[in-house]
């Protein structure tokens, strides 16, 4: 093992750890293979859907598109990443196969591999996230201007999850303290949403995936922290969640996220004399973090719901849904609980029959109401 130009090699020339500055310089800013930093002149490089590919064949979303951060449009299948022939088997073989066979079968089958893989399942969440953040520089904003979608990002905060994402690569040690928050839960079979869907909210380090009848809700950075913050509503939630649950539940757990003032700290220490490399967390023993924010919370809850509430003709069921879409913004409506605290088995809030909505209110009856 040697220092090289600040990064952290092996015997036979692997890089085991990018300093922050060459990450940016050769992973974010030059077409090199995303996992081992290799040039395209130097190796065969056949390029890594960033959405995998037995996500796109097992969900039917090679004809389909991705809506990227700047609302434009981009078709799954020609979504990929530069990634080197080398990386891209070693990738496919050691964590897409075995992350497909493990969600390959009922939720009870389901939930068996999360619980017992849940690092592996950790780092893979990290794979999505980076890679789809580093097509981020490839994107031209608008076609105003030369802007890319990823000239406002802070690189320097993507190197951590850099690192998770290419341990299968490096076989680097993981401390356990570094593992963060991740919540799995069954899909509702009313549900109207896509059987694929992927969030990740650019600053709030979570990530929300989607596949088929169950969903995982992953935070990268808190040290599993946000686990505890949350644990008075997660411990409440005793049956599926329909779309409109599973996006407030993202939406907390994002907020609850950004609350934390003392961050967990990353950072990898290397031993040369016996090639040991491990990836740390550094953990303040009193967390503090900050006062309840509603308008915070209802503005990550409202950009993920705005386009899923219920519409309706009538002017005073109009009235009533605005009512709902206020408390939501102002961070204080729940699709998850009734005015008890008990989840809501069905708050889709799907009207089929306006009328009989109307006499129900005129009735005292008003299902509007939490």
């Amino acid at each position: 093992m040697k220092k090289v130009s600040e990064n952290i090699k092996s015997d036979d020339g692997k890089i085991l750890l990018f300093s922050i500055d060459d990450f940016v310089a050769t992973i974010c800013n030059k077409d090199t293979c995303f996992v081992c930093g290799i040039e395209r002149s130097e190796a065969s490089f056949n390029d890594e859907h960033i959405i995998p590919r037995w996500v796109l064949k097992r969900y039917e979303l090679f004809g389909k598109v991705i809506t990227l951060p700047n609302d434009k449009k981009f078709k799954y299948g020609k979504y990929k990443i530069p990634c080197c022939q080398s990386c891209n088997s070693l990738l496919g073989e050691n964590i897409e196969k075995r992350v497909a066979e493990g969600f390959d079968g009922g939720f009870s089958k389901t939930l068996n591999f999360f619980d017992n893989n849940k690092e592996l399942i950790f780092s893979w969440i990290c794979l999505l996230y980076i890679k789809t953040h580093l097509k981020d520089k490839m994107f031209q904003y608008d076609f105003k201007s030369d802007k890319k979608i990823g000239d406002d990002y802070d690189w320097e905060d993507l190197h951590h999850i850099h690192c998770m994402a290419r341990s299968i690569y490096t076989g680097v040690d993981i401390e356990k303290s570094v593992y963060g928050s991740m919540f799995i839960y069954p899909c509702a079979e009313f549900d109207d949403g896509e059987r694929f869907d992927y969030i990740d909210l650019y600053g709030t380090g979570t990530v929300l995936i989607r596949l088929g009848d169950f969903f995982i809700i992953c935070v990268m950075n808190d040290s599993k922290l946000v686990s505890q913050l949350i644990k008075s509503r997660t411990e409440r939630i005793t049956g599926k969640l329909n779309f409109l649950q599973v996006r407030e539940l993202y939406s907390r757990v994002s907020y609850e996220n950004l609350r934390i003032i003392d961050r967990p700290k990353y950072y990898t220490a290397v031993r040369r004399k016996d090639n040991h490399v491990r990836i740390q967390a550094l953990i303040n023993k009193k967390i503090h973090i900050e006062s309840h924010n509603e308008a915070l919370l209802g503005d990550i809850m409202y950009k993920l719901v705005k386009d899923y509430i219920y519409r309706p003709k009538d002017p005073e069921l109009k009235v009533k849904m605005e009512e709902q879409v206020q408390g939501v913004k102002n961070g204080q409506w729940t699709y998850l609980f009734d005015s008890e605290g008990k989840f809501l088995n069905d708050s889709a809030l799907v009207i089929d029959d306006e009328k009989a909505v109307l006499a129900d209110l005129k009735n005292g009856i008003d299902i509007f109401t939490r």
